[in-house]
């Protein structure tokens, strides 16, 4: 899979760097599921530190939350330090692609994720 070993790069946006909304960004556009690369607003690295919705507000433009199962190409937002300011796509029923800081991109199962799930997110073009 070509979304595999994508470098970490804040605010990437290209298979030479990306972070973990760039590699959402490459693989829904790659599928037809336009998003923008970003809200409109610069990133700062410490944005879930000074404002901890801002992923989640950002998604309700593109996204509607959902209380399904999870299928492919619906975005996870996970908690970290009890925060959401993680995220995934799914690949297909129970894997995601995504990518950590200081990390390359990859694939996991969603159940070793579970506890951390914040909202499932599904492009209103799927839904």
């Amino acid at each position: 899979m070509k979304y595999i070993g994508i470098p970490f790069r804040h605010n990437g946006r290209t298979r030479q760097g990306a972070d973990c909304l760039g590699i959402i960004y490459l693989y829904l556009n790659d599928h037809g599921l336009e998003i923008p690369p970003d809200d409109g607003r610069v990133i700062q690295e410490n944005w879930h530190e000074l404002e901890p919705q801002r992923f989640h507000k950002a998604l309700l433009e593109y996204f509607e939350k959902v209380d399904d199962k999870p299928q492919k190409f619906d975005v996870i937002l996970f908690t970290i330090k009890g925060k959401p300011r993680h995220c995934g796509v799914m690949i297909d029923n129970r894997r995601f692609l995504h990518l950590f800081k200081n990390r390359k991109s990859g694939i996991e199962r969603l159940d070793r994720w579970q506890k951390r799930i914040y909202g499932v997110y599904r492009h209103k073009d799927v839904v």
